[in-house]
């Protein structure tokens, strides 16, 4: 865990000399949101409210100060809490997810961008969460909570996360995961081959999105039921071709060898989903953490210390995802 300080305060710094000195139109200028964020991420790593991280540095107060890497001086509950509510902190944060998500890529070979996966997992929620909804985990079993989509590399590297309440499906998310993902693979100098993902991603607008943002293919298993059956195979062949342009060639590669090859690596999105809810214990949501926003802002926060993680292991020539120590 405190390897995860060390990088958060050197990608802090890095952060903060890129932007140079404050301007004055921040508010409370004596304390910086890079200061606001490195507090609420240690909260976030801890399962901890502010109340009860000041409860904690009041009892052990020089410790816990050498420990976080923190300031002598350090705002007041009442300013965390209100700095925390102003939207322009929490662009600084999805600037440090990217941040550490280019540089996780920076320090990675070249073949680990060539397939990336994409999936949703299933978060649970309190009873009282007034932005979760009822949703299927599996076919048969129902959870109330939200869904969390991910797009990832194939070292676990996530590239872009969306979150959605549980009665939604894969085409709310799509679109917005993989033109993020090829923002970010852009400003990383990296290409994508291959996007595989499983038969909910079954949308022309994910074909083609995926062909023109990333310039990859999509390996996708198609559905079984489509529109209105035809009888002639011409009229069949006319109307892949019009109606589905992206989708047609798609699921033909899918269906050779090598397509079954690629769409198999799709599982590593679903352990990077596993070591999210085992490691880093997403399984339940907290409960004081309620509505959707607030979900959102939990999970990027979670997002970024398993970047982190990632990193630390990398420097140290470690496994890559083997972050159980790293998180305890």
């Amino acid at each position: 865990m405190y390897e995860l300080i060390t990088i958060i305060d050197r990608m802090l710094r890095r952060l903060k000399n890129r932007e140079g000195k404050r301007t004055e139109s921040e508010p409370d200028a004596e304390f910086s949101d890079w200061l606001i964020i490195k507090i609420w991420l240690i909260c976030a790593l801890q399962s901890w409210t502010v109340n009860v991280l000041y409860a904690k540095l009041a009892r052990q107060k020089a410790i816990l100060r050498r420990r976080y890497h923190l300031p002598n001086r350090l705002p007041s509950r009442s300013t965390v809490y209100h700095r925390l509510r102003q939207p322009s902190l929490w662009y600084r944060l999805r600037e440090f997810f990217h941040e550490s998500t280019r540089y996780a890529l920076v320090i990675s070979p070249m073949e680990e961008t060539k397939v990336v996966a994409i999936d949703l997992t299933a978060l649970s929620a309190h009873p009282n969460d007034p932005g979760a909804a009822w949703g299927y985990r599996a076919a048969n079993e129902v959870f109330w909570g939200y869904k969390l989509g991910l797009l990832v590399t194939r070292s676990g590297v996530p590239l872009a996360f969306r979150l959605i309440a549980a009665n939604r499906v894969e085409a709310h998310v799509s679109v917005p995961l993989l033109t993020e993902s090829a923002q970010q693979l852009k400003k990383a100098s990296r290409s994508c081959d291959y996007v595989p993902a499983d038969k909910g991603f079954d949308a022309e607008k994910n074909y083609r999105t995926t062909a023109k943002r990333l310039h990859a293919i999509l390996v996708c298993p198609g559905r079984k039921k489509r529109k209105k059956r035809v009888k002639h195979a011409y009229h069949r062949d006319y109307f892949a071709r019009t109606k589905y342009p992206y989708r047609t060639p798609a699921v033909a590669f899918t269906r050779t060898r090598r397509g079954r090859a690629i769409f198999r690596q799709r599982t590593i999105v679903e352990q990077v989903n596993g070591q999210l809810k085992n490691s880093f214990g997403m399984e339940q949501i907290p409960r004081y953490i309620r509505g959707q926003r607030r979900v959102q802002r939990w999970c990027l926060g979670k997002l970024i210390f398993y970047t982190l993680a990632l990193i630390a292991n990398r420097l140290k020539g470690h496994y890559n995802r083997q972050l159980k120590a790293l998180a305890a």
